[in-house]
């Protein structure tokens, strides 16, 4: 399974982590804030997605502007 398998309510629960995150994206890889979102999205969702494809996930989702705008 990658970003592109994921249904509009596995986004939409990925959406609702990172707004639990006080990190902007840019600045999210590698911190275990990225690592506490990444694990409250595969428990909330049950699915066991790789870090790259959250990662990703996360990075179409600001595209499509669907994620809470933080400051650096």
């Amino acid at each position: 399974m990658t970003h592109r398998d994921l249904n509009d309510g596995q986004l939409d629960i990925l959406v609702d982590c990172y707004a639990d995150s006080s990190l902007a994206l840019d600045n999210l890889p590698y911190t275990r804030q990225f690592e506490v979102l990444y694990k409250r999205f595969c428990e909330r969702t049950g699915l066991p997605l790789k870090h790259h494809y959250v990662w990703m996930a996360l990075c179409n989702l600001r595209k499509a502007k669907r994620l809470v705008r933080k400051e650096q």
